[in-house]
């Protein structure tokens, strides 16, 4: 009787959680795609700081290829460091970015995959235990089906709903995520995205209305064929995100970060209809 009492009996504390302050550690955060060239240089901020960081000014940024090398430029509406020649990235390129900043240097090189080009997105539901479970389903082109190769996709939407206007940053990914082709049929990439479950939608509370849509939300899928060590960086950031570690970096000298040349592909808007 005093077990049951005990598991039934529940009581709230709020905790002050007393951060350990660091000296902030520069991020990098390059891309060479096939729609440009740019790299961002931000700082990291402490836990209990909710401002977003903003791309940082006074950094020599080059990228080279095939012995040309080229500096960008940093553009102040977008924080970026970007290509002056508007250059952009081809498939099985190797590019090498360096940069220095406030005395440290750093570089980092990535060959570019070909890219997998998106054929269909649709959003389905399925059973899922006693409930219903939204998926946004893609298909999509595996160019190197012989061997092993990586993704990151993003879903990212456009919505009319007044809270999620009012409480979320929109600019960030509703859903992204990285994969392999490992058990994909050849030459054809496969991949769900789980979304919500049905009871979730209906009863419609405040705690999940970050992760759930709603009637005439519009997503777009951008998919990116990545290689192995950009996978490694987005894996572990997204377990660092859930355990409170750094991602492994892909750059030399000491920053957080990551440098990639990835093949960019984009699925047509798909509009969000509960039937």
């Amino acid at each position: 009787m005093l077990m049951m009492l005990v598991a039934l009996t529940s009581c709230k504390k709020e905790i002050e959680m007393d951060y350990r302050e660091v000296e902030p550690l520069v991020m990098i955060e390059g891309r060479v795609t096939n729609e440009g060239v740019s790299v961002l240089i931000t700082r990291t901020r402490n836990m209990d700081d909710p401002a977003r960081g903003k791309g940082l000014a006074g950094a020599h940024v080059r990228i080279e290829t095939d012995g040309v090398s080229e500096q960008l430029l940093y553009d102040a509406s977008t924080g970026c460091y970007l290509s002056p020649s508007g250059m952009k990235g081809q498939t099985g390129k190797t590019y090498r970015m360096t940069a220095d900043f406030e005395g440290g240097h750093y570089e980092a090189s990535s060959t570019m995959p070909p890219p997998a080009n998106i054929m269909s997105a649709q959003f389905r539901w399925l059973d899922f235990m006693n409930d219903r479970m939204l998926f946004f389903c893609f298909e999509a082109t595996d160019a190197m089906p012989d061997q092993l190769n990586y993704y990151w996709c993003r879903m990212d939407r456009q919505t009319t709903n007044p809270w999620l206007l009012e409480h979320v940053d929109l600019t960030e990914a509703y859903r992204w995520g990285v994969f392999d082709n490992r058990g994909a049929a050849p030459g054809l990439i496969i991949h769900d995205i789980m979304c919500m479950t049905k009871n979730n939608a209906e009863k419609d509370k405040e705690d999940d209305r970050k992760r759930l849509l709603y009637d005439g939300d519009i997503v777009t899928l951008t998919l990116m064929a990545i290689d192995h060590p950009t996978f490694e960086y987005f894996k572990s950031l997204s377990s660092g995100q859930r355990g409170g570690a750094n991602p492994k970096s892909n750059i030399e000298g000491g920053c957080l970060g990551y440098f990639t040349a990835g093949n960019v592909s984009r699925a047509n808007p798909v509009v969000y209809h509960p039937d």
